[in-house]
């Protein structure tokens, strides 16, 4: 019984990280929200969906899911990528006449800011020996150094996304979320659930259809 709190801290110096990294993956948070408290226009029914910073079939897989999640809310939702050319940037009068066609009330940009890293440290842990530096025996050395655990630093990623919801019809913006997404995989992986958390948002100010 005499080892069992050294057992344990050392078991739980070990593990932490793997809590930590746990508690990271796959998982995007809103930093920061704004929204227009002056906008009347009522709830958006129909969205052209567009994501940048990302390249070609990335960009496309991202519009797709977002494109899916707003559906599956009530919104008729478009992947920008289905109207807009994408070998080059189109022009304002292009994306005002992709609105028009499919009569969009607005457009959801989702834009790719930054990609950072991030260590972080977990504390190691040294065992309480009897005495000011010695030990009683061999065996008190041989236990406390093998219950030794060493600092663990590891490193992640940090995804930074603003996405902005835009008025046509007044051609300001309605709403603005920043959030971060911690230990990314790939944009099939993580795009289902920043969708989500940002449709909610937008649900939640009364921006698109509220679902029964």
């Amino acid at each position: 019984m005499a080892h069992t709190p050294s057992i344990t801290r050392r078991i739980a110096a070990a593990v932490l990280p793997l809590f930590l990294l746990a508690a990271c993956a796959s998982s995007t948070k809103l930093v920061n929200v704004w929204h227009d408290p002056a906008y009347s226009g009522g709830p958006m029914k129909k969205i052209i969906v567009l994501g940048l910073g990302a390249e070609g079939a990335m960009s496309q897989t991202f519009e797709d899911i977002f494109t899916a999640e707003l559906k599956r809310r009530g919104v008729e939702a478009v992947a920008g990528h289905t109207l807009l050319p994408r070998d080059q940037q189109p022009s304002r009068e292009a994306m005002e006449q992709a609105a028009k066609d499919v009569g969009a009330d607005g457009f959801l940009v989702a834009r790719l800011v930054k990609t950072e890293k991030e260590t972080q440290y977990a504390a190691g842990y040294t065992p309480a020996v009897p005495g000011v530096g010695n030990y009683n025996n061999f065996y008190g050395y041989y236990s406390a150094a093998a219950t030794y655990a060493p600092p663990v630093a590891y490193q992640y990623e940090v995804v930074t996304v603003e996405t902005n919801l835009w008025d046509v019809r007044t051609d300001k913006l309605v709403w603005a979320g920043t959030t971060q997404t911690f230990a990314p995989g790939s944009v099939s992986q993580e795009a289902p659930g920043f969708a989500k958390l940002i449709v909610n948002s937008l649900a939640e100010r009364k921006l698109i259809p509220v679902k029964s």
